[in-house]
């Protein structure tokens, strides 16, 4: 059974990982290095298919009871040696838009505006108190907080926030239109997305009160948002739009976009963003092919293919830091038949550094 891959579910945000035995949450520590270092990592290091496990409730929790619980794109995953990766479910089963490790546990949020918990990625609770019937766009965590984006089919509400992750409540100042968001450094918020059919940005030091700043140039077209990260460098945004299907701007301040140049080969999507020791690193494909391009300054970007067996079409989705290096998650993909692709298993890779 193939599923579609709706443009919500390509939402990736700069969340990290959740480690530990029973769900706790853990920063795993890694080596400063400066992000050109990190570039020539991702770039000439080793990637390698890893080998998927067979989704098995009772292995999966003892596994994740030794070695702990990696959030993936829309699942959780668990490994033992790092070689063998397990899903929480089958790809059949996942129904949902993305999910954040928050507080020791598990947040997730889906269509309609539902959000559930989940100590392991296993079993799900529904919200004591939900956030509004909606079409969420983007979950974020923030220091004391969660904040969950959307639009409200009841009222003018297009924001969330809850402490704990199972009550929320509506946020009255945020604004309309943003698809993505990502912290920066310093702790504050910015977020892209639409007003109408122009791009637009904010940023806000809390979560509840909301400034609109300079937005990237996309003249004048309607953007379909895919990714944010922050890093070092900057901020990265990523999506598409009429005419050029994969595009990416980049911030320092917030003040001013600058596009990247077209680097991205046929065909390709961008699918999401993230800065592992502070590299922006962007997963998607391009030709059918699983694809990461990374960034030292978020403006001149690099592709790397990653291997995949013989004429299987698949795509990358998103790029993990854990204890034991870098590892991508994706799925097969193909042709749904209308104007869009169906996911029909899982792929992950994970990276051997370069000697």
């Amino acid at each position: 059974m193939s599923r579609r891959l709706p443009s919500e579910l390509l939402v990736v945000l700069a969340t990290a990982v959740l480690m530990g035995a029973c769900g706790s949450t853990q920063t795993p520590p890694t080596a400063r290095r400066s992000p050109s270092d990190g570039a020539r990592a991702v770039a000439g290091g080793d990637w390698q298919v890893a080998t998927i496990l067979a989704p098995d409730d009772a292995r999966f929790h003892a596994a994740s009871q030794a070695s702990g619980v990696i959030v993936g794109d829309q699942t959780t995953w668990t490994t033992t040696d790092g070689v063998a990766w397990r899903p929480a479910e089958p790809i059949e089963t996942v129904n949902r838009y993305g999910i954040v490790p928050w507080s020791g546990r598990l947040v997730s949020w889906a269509e309609g505006g539902v959000v559930r918990t989940s100590p392991d990625g296993l079993a799900w609770t529904d919200a004591t108190v939900q956030p509004d019937e909606s079409n969420p766009t983007a979950m974020l965590p923030i220091p004391n907080r969660l904040l969950l984006f959307g639009e409200s089919t009841h009222d003018d509400t297009a924001g969330w926030r809850s402490v704990d992750g199972s009550t929320w409540s509506p946020i009255r100042g945020a604004p309309k239109g943003i698809q993505v968001a990502a912290t920066r450094p310093d702790g504050s918020i910015i977020a892209v997305g639409n007003v109408g059919a122009n791009p637009a940005a904010w940023t806000s030091g809390d979560g509840a009160t909301w400034a609109p700043v300079a937005a990237p140039n996309a003249d004048g077209a309607f953007v379909d948002w895919s990714g944010m990260s922050s890093g070092p460098a900057g901020v990265v945004a990523v999506g598409g739009f009429e005419g050029q299907p994969a595009a990416a701007w980049s911030t320092q301040d917030g003040t001013a976009w600058t596009a990247s140049a077209n680097a991205w080969g046929p065909d390709p999507v961008l699918q999401g963003v993230t800065a592992p020791g502070g590299t922006f690193v962007i997963a998607g494909r391009r030709n059918a092919h699983p694809t990461l391009w990374t960034s030292p300054d978020g403006r001149s970007w690099s592709g790397l293919d990653l291997p995949i067996a013989g004429s299987t079409e698949g795509g990358a989705s998103v790029v993990r830091q854990t204890p034991a290096g870098l590892v991508v998650f994706g799925y097969t993909t193909e042709d749904a038949g209308n104007g869009g692709d169906s996911a029909t298993g899982y792929l992950v890779w994970t990276l051997k550094p370069a000697s």
